[in-house]
């Protein structure tokens, strides 16, 4: 958003979407509406959320069932693309205080969680979990996970390991994964760039 130059559209049609499944989806909205006013002095005209299901699967054990959340999803992604399509104004809430503190809060936490990641015998060494993190958080030794104090909690490595070998604490051994069935980790890391 920083780097974004807007200074010849500043009357341009400027939306977002965001997606959530535990919560915070009001802040993200907020922040990036905010962030934007400041350092561009535009706003976004229209702010949506669509509700998925949580891949946070330290706190979450993922949905048995998860498509009657995708199809729900999906409407509201449809929809969502129509009112950007016919210009919709559908303006974005102040963000809220108490949640911003809870979410700095978790943020100044979040890169040292990954202390307690733990790899099991089932790890084949493949180095999927170094691939598709996205903050680098994960280096391979002596062809083992080795997660470092930058981690941004995005359940990356824990979702795509095909051994299931990686966990955090004793809490997501049992708990379910989900990549998306369309997108392995090949074209995870296409996105990328």
């Amino acid at each position: 958003v920083v780097h974004l130059n807007v200074e010849n559209n500043k009357n341009a049609y400027y939306y977002a979407i965001v997606t959530y499944g535990g919560g915070f989806a009001d802040n993200g909205l907020s922040q990036l509406n905010e962030l934007l006013l400041k350092t561009h002095g535009v706003k976004l005209n229209y702010g949506q959320k669509i509700k998925m299901f949580s891949n946070y699967v330290i706190k979450y054990d993922m949905e048995k069932d998860i498509s009657k959340i995708l199809e729900s999803s999906e409407e509201a992604l449809l929809k969502a693309i129509s009112d950007i399509g016919n210009g919709k104004s559908l303006p974005v809430r102040k963000s809220n205080a108490l949640l911003n503190a809870v979410n700095r809060n978790f943020l100044k936490k979040a890169p040292n969680m990954a202390k307690d990641y733990t790899v099991d015998g089932n790890c084949t060494g493949c180095g999927i979990c170094a691939e598709v993190c996205p903050a680098d958080n994960v280096a391979l030794a002596d062809g083992k996970p080795l997660f470092r104090a930058v981690c941004e909690q995005c359940m990356a490595c824990i979702q795509y390991c095909p051994q299931r070998a990686i966990n955090y604490k004793n809490k997501t051994q049992n708990r379910g994964r989900y990549t998306h069935p369309e997108i392995g980790h090949a074209e995870l890391l296409g996105y990328r760039g």
